[in-house]
């Protein structure tokens, strides 16, 4: 006669599961009630929380569960969530994370422990696991350094406004928030600033019309309209007496403008007045006024060979091709050539060295 198998509820290990979760036991208990005089964990209680916040009324709980039971549980509550907002692409992006990422790395046991969550060993293994990707940055990238963070945008930003006051040496306590961020960024650095005592203004940094010591103008919207390019504008401003800008760095179709300490305010006055009239010149060929083409970006720049050429032909006035402001009539800058062929680019060298045949003739001169 067989004996009857064994199952797998009877196999599960209650009382270990039990132990793994709670860690004193019932001598453990009363060992520690000796030590504090008290006759039970109820005695101990009434002794340490104050009776009017004690309820008199017997908790209502369900009886135990196993492990595989509560496991099952917890999933079957999970799916009655309901998604009633998305936030992909307010800050949180859709992600593939490979099964062996998150099995070894997420869902590894190595990482945690049994206890309650947020104890040091959940802290050990987030920082191991930051560490095992800045190492990997490291390696991907061959640089010394790297920078990486487990943090969400807006606690990330959160924590860059801490980091700024600490590091910073002004005594103001006052944060300016772009008002484009994402609301939960903005949420969370407001809370954050109430428990520091941090002031939070939000606005749009443009509004004023204030930029920094560098800006950068973006003519792609122009290149589109009517077929303007950055270079077109950048060799029209020699006509207005400037050298051209640093042309599509660091963004393409845009020019760089970086002015210094050594201009006078006069000087960026009349920059500022030529880029309103380029961008007037620029309107004109979008309305069709002037010819897409032959046009004074389009030509420019304009050489003084070119004016004393005579036999103007073009369509439009001589005058304001040379002496498009006030102050290029009193003090002209010209142009040494007119456009290169950008076939070959504005680099195109000519070799100004006698041929290979004048050096053999050289030699052969007694």
């Amino acid at each position: 006669m067989t004996e009857p198998h064994t199952t797998l509820t009877e196999l599960e290990m209650h009382g270990d599961f039990i132990r793994r979760h709670i860690g004193p036991s019932e001598a453990d208990i009363e060992a520690m009630l000796a030590e504090l005089g008290c006759r039970s964990v109820d005695d101990l209680i009434n002794q340490v929380v104050p009776a009017n916040i004690i309820s008199e009324r017997e908790l209502e709980m369900d009886p135990p569960r196993s492990e595989r039971a509560a496991s099952t549980y917890l999933r079957h509550m999970r799916h009655r969530n309901q998604v009633f907002v998305s936030m992909i692409g307010c800050g949180y992006h859709g992600t593939v994370m490979p099964p062996v990422i998150r099995r070894n790395v997420f869902e590894n046991p190595d990482w945690y422990t049994a206890y309650t969550p947020y104890q040091a060993e959940v802290s050990q293994g987030r920082l191991e696991v930051l560490l095992s990707f800045q190492q990997m940055i490291c390696d991907l990238t061959g640089m010394e350094l790297a920078n990486a963070s487990l943090l969400d945008e807006a606690t990330a930003g959160a924590e860059a406004m801490s980091m700024c006051r600490r590091l910073s040496k002004a005594k103001s306590n006052v944060f300016f928030v772009d008002d484009r961020v994402h609301p939960q960024t903005l949420a969370v650095i407001k809370t954050r600033a109430g428990f520091m005592g941090f002031e939070i203004l939000v606005g749009n940094p443009g509004n004023n019309g204030l930029v920094a010591h560098e800006c950068i103008v973006d003519l792609s919207g122009i290149r589109e309209s009517c077929g303007i390019t950055v270079e077109d504008v950048a060799k029209r401003l020699m006509d207005y007496g400037f050298h051209a800008p640093t042309m599509s760095w660091p963004v393409a179709d845009s020019f760089m403008i970086e002015p210094t300490e050594s201009e006078s305010r006069e000087e960026l006055d009349r920059f500022c007045d030529a880029l309103i009239s380029i961008r007037g010149e620029i309107a004109e060929i979008e309305s069709g006024q002037q010819d897409p083409e032959n046009n004074l970006l389009k030509n420019a720049p304009h050489s003084l060979h070119l004016l004393t050429l005579g036999g103007w032909d073009r369509r439009y006035p001589l005058e304001v091709a040379f002496f498009p402001s006030p102050a290029t009539r009193r003090d002209k800058y010209w142009p040494p050539v007119g456009r290169v062929d950008n076939v070959q680019g504005d680099k195109t060298l000519v070799c100004s060295c006698p041929p290979i045949d004048y050096y053999e003739e050289e030699v052969q001169t007694p």
